[in-house]
């Protein structure tokens, strides 16, 4: 469905601010029946957005890393619009149960809730949760659409530049050219406002489509980051216990450990998806060089733990795939402001608006590209000392071994050429948006 950009409800009076002003009440009995410590200085919203699902869209089944809490609230919840789904993020996803003759609150996995116009529902972020396809018959026309009042600016200034075109042609015909002149005059007014109408909003739709894409990124990186650190945790504790078995893992700790070759791979699975948008929304090739390089380390930190690894080495590659995840998000982070703040100079200078929206933009600006190539080349190297001392040791010589130091070296050269590609922009950041 369609997703706004961030609200801006730090501002006094506006609707955000009073909406989030008017629901601090619940938020705080929320922390109450959940036994948690409520300090209302330090509890504060991160973020804000509005999203609108027309009929057959949907929400994929996600979570908000790095919150306490999150909230949906329905201004609008018309009959089979789409239920609110929710999983249980218990340990009993990870393993077996006996089969429930009756659902109820113990041993459901899920739970399916049908909202109506003005529900607030507010629930733990690390809840994952979704919702179902609309399938509500009411006219999609009669829903907000953020482009709706430019469109019919532009066919008003088309019409009337139509009914000044006739007018002229009966004047002329009339035998009066100057009155037809004038006519004509006013008509090319009318097109040039309907032509600029059309090109802004052409930009607003590029701008929003961009910003969809931003978000989209941030939370698929959070959410890969948050199911990497469960990961990177159950291989150390692991290890340990291998220490304290004679180098040796008892039959469900190996049934753990193939719990998170499983996760890994998905992970891996899910930087492909990641790729993918980001191809589709034209990114320059540094960002997707990372996440390529990254969704190889997956697959290698997989194909380790399929071997029974757990030794500092996969430690190591789990931390590597973490700081890459916390990269990435932060690189996203800036692009989404950067995005806003060109959006709100744009609002104030129409003129310059025009003649930046042809040119094309890739998804994240110069200075996050630049930020990231850097942690990058510090990331391969760290990694190239990593690789040339598990060489030395002729115990741990393997195939996906030999496949990372493959890779790596693919990795260098990509780099390499991303460092050209920039410069070839001549576009220099200022130091202070890279450090």
């Amino acid at each position: 469905g369609w997703h706004s950009k961030p609200f801006d409800f730090k501002e006094k009076g506006n609707i955000p601010n009073k909406f989030y002003t008017h629901i601090n009440n619940y938020i705080k009995d929320v922390f109450s029946k959940f036994g948690w410590e409520y300090n209302k200085t330090k509890v504060i919203c991160t973020s804000m957005w509005a999203i609108i699902n027309k009929k057959g869209n949907f929400n994929i089944e996600h979570t908000h890393p790095n919150n306490y809490l999150s909230a949906a609230y329905y201004v609008k919840a018309p009959d089979n619009c789409g239920n609110f789904k929710a999983t249980n993020p218990n340990i009993l996803n990870r393993h077996v149960r006996a089969k429930s003759e009756k659902a109820n609150e113990l041993n459901s996995n899920s739970v399916s809730i049908k909202i109506s116009e003005g529900d607030l529902l507010i629930f733990p972020a690390y809840l994952p949760h979704s919702v179902e396809e609309n399938k509500s018959d009411e006219d999609s026309n009669q829903q907000q659409d953020p482009l709706k009042e430019g469109q019919e600016k532009a066919q008003d200034a088309i019409d009337s530049a139509k009914e000044k075109m006739d007018s002229a042609s009966g004047q002329l015909a009339q035998g009066k050219p100057g009155q037809a002149a004038q006519q004509q005059k006013d008509a090319i007014e009318d097109l040039n406002r309907a032509r600029d109408e059309i090109d802004k909003q052409l930009d607003e739709l590029q701008q929003q489509e961009k910003m969809e894409a931003l978000v989209q990124l941030e939370q698929m990186f959070s959410e890969m980051l948050e199911k990497q650190r469960q990961g990177s945790s159950q291989v150390l504790v692991l290890d340990e216990k291998r220490k304290i078995q004679d180098g040796r893992l008892k039959r469900a700790d190996r049934i753990e450990l193939r719990s998170v070759e499983i996760l890994e791979r998905k992970l891996s699975e899910k930087s492909e998806e990641a790729v993918n948008l980001l191809n589709d929304e034209g990114s320059s090739v540094v960002v997707r060089n990372v996440v390529e390089g990254m969704q190889n380390d997956l697959l290698a930190i997989a194909d380790m733990v399929d071997g029974n690894e757990t030794g500092a080495f996969v430690q190591r590659s789990q931390k590597e795939v973490e700081l890459t995840l916390q990269e990435l998000i932060d690189a996203v982070k800036i692009a989404q402001k950067m995005e806003e703040q060109k959006q709100d100079q744009q609002n104030q200078q129409q003129n310059q608006q025009q003649n930046q929206q042809n040119q094309q933009q890739n998804l994240l600006p110069p200075s996050a590209e630049l930020k990231l190539l850097r942690l990058t080349q510090l990331r391969i190297n760290r990694r190239t000392v990593d690789f040339e001392m598990q060489l030395n040791n002729e115990e741990v010589k393997n195939d996906v071994l030999k496949r990372q130091v493959n890779e790596v070296t693919i990795l260098q050269k990509k780099v390499t050429e991303s460092a050209r590609e920039l410069a070839a922009r001549g576009q220099q950041p200022l130091e202070s948006e890279i450090d």
